[in-house]
């Protein structure tokens, strides 16, 4: 039996909270950048923008491959457990939609203000961006604004046949909503499969027609999933590095080997390299490609992660570890990455209109004043509906008869969002 839940130490979990909460900093402040009196899309600024916020959606996607299959693991590897995909799926629907309906809900709001008050910019907007409607709500709802159409399409043509869904942005020009569609969809084929899966190497016992729909199921999420790859692909690549990252740190063979003091200076010495390489995939992506999720980028992130989470996990890094162990800390970091994830879906479209405002302040101010701004509203609204998705997990749960089964820490670190 592995022992999924001491895979990260103290010091490991408030390190990856504090790489969420950094992300998703870095989120706002590449928006700020690209959408707040947006510069030309091939100056040095804009580029800058989007290579920042480019670097942190992947590392979203890393922490999110990381803690949802450490979660999942975990739960599967209790004694005589019996998640389940309906308990699963309830998990990560109530983590996801505590911070989508909000965000959907504010998105409407400001879709309406801004076509109220100034229509020339609403305007333009929509020249850019799918014009909010009661399609687009329930598309982006659903998780279908951003779905590979156009892969199904490709797949369909031989039959003369068309997908039956039309290509859209996210609602409400919220831009950043279109990442959820692909983080939902990982989701969904990796649940799948890994729990599914049970019923095939003698864990579970399944009838005939649960392993036929198993198989017809897997085959259509991983259709979707090889679609969103073709557009999307080093997210996808991250989010999977992340699960590979909960595997090797639940390994007993590498735990083993991480005594040999050999092995600590080994990889002391590595961690530096790959922040140097990190840093020159970061320097490629803005100088030269402009592919904002480069998988080798994806790479690099999650390799300097998974560096750093051994290091700590082995009791190295003495100085950040011993910086990430204060009580001060531990509560700065608690507090900012119990927001982030509303953080990361509500600040598009408050920046979106303030820019439509054309307010003659200073940028450097007007930067300090719109990270306030979206800071303290994604902590306000996260108060009643990001920090009460366990409490919605178990509510759904025990009106559909399921176990509970009580949640580790772990369910509470998203990346992406969760």
């Amino acid at each position: 039996m592995m022992q999924y839940k001491q895979v990260l130490s103290q010091q490991s979990s408030v390190f990856l909270n504090l790489v969420r909460l950094t992300a998703a900093e870095l989120v706002v402040l590449g928006h700020y950048i690209t959408k707040y009196q947006p510069a030309a899309p091939y100056d040095d600024l804009f580029r800058l923008g989007s290579t920042m916020g480019g670097a942190a959606v992947l590392l979203f996607f890393t922490l999110s491959g990381l803690l949802i299959s450490l979660s999942l693991f975990s739960k599967l590897d209790q004694p005589n457990s019996n998640y389940g995909f309906r308990s699963y799926f309830i998990d990560r629907f109530s983590r996801i939609y505590s911070g989508l309906i909000p965000a959907l809900i504010l998105s409407a709001v400001i879709a309406a203000l801004i076509y109220a008050t100034n229509y020339s910019y609403y305007a333009e907007l929509t020249t850019m961006q799918t014009a909010p409607s009661a399609l687009t709500f329930t598309m982006t709802a659903l998780m279908l604004d951003r779905f590979p159409v156009e892969f199904f399409n490709s797949l369909l043509s031989g039959w003369g046949l068309t997908f039956p869904l039309p290509q859209i942005t996210p609602f409400g020009f919220n831009g950043i909503l279109w990442t959820l569609v692909v983080d939902w969809w990982i989701y969904m084929f990796f649940g799948w499969i890994t729990i599914g899966a049970l019923a095939f190497v003698g864990k579970r016992q399944k009838t005939t027609l649960f392993k036929i729909g198993f198989f017809v199921v897997a085959l259509l999420l991983s259709l979707v999933l090889a679609g969103l790859f073709l557009e999307y692909s080093g997210l996808v690549i991250a989010w999977f590095l992340g699960t590979l990252i909960t595997l090797a740190l639940s390994s007993e063979k590498l735990r083993t080997k991480l005594q040999k003091s050999s092995i600590k200076q080994m990889l002391t010495l590595l961690l530096p390299i790959c922040l140097v390489a990190t840093a020159f995939a970061v320097y490629t992506t803005f100088a030269w490609t402009s592919q904002f999720y480069d998988p080798t980028l994806s790479l690099t992130l999650s390799l300097c992660v998974f560096l750093t989470v051994l290091l700590l996990n082995i009791g190295s890094l003495k100085p950040v570890a011993k910086l990430l162990q204060s009580k001060l800390s531990q509560k700065v970091v608690a507090n900012g990455a119990g927001f982030s994830y509303t953080l990361f879906l509500t600040h598009y479209p408050i920046i979106i209109f303030l820019n439509g405002l054309d307010l003659e302040v200073n940028r450097f101010v007007m930067l300090l004043l719109i990270m306030l701004l979206t800071n303290i509203f994604a902590y306000s609204i996260a108060l009643f509906t990001e920090k009460k998705h366990r409490q919605l997990a178990v509510s759904i749960k025990k009106k559909l008869h399921l176990p509970p089964y009580p949640q580790s820490s772990n369910d509470n670190m998203w990346q992406k969002p969760q």
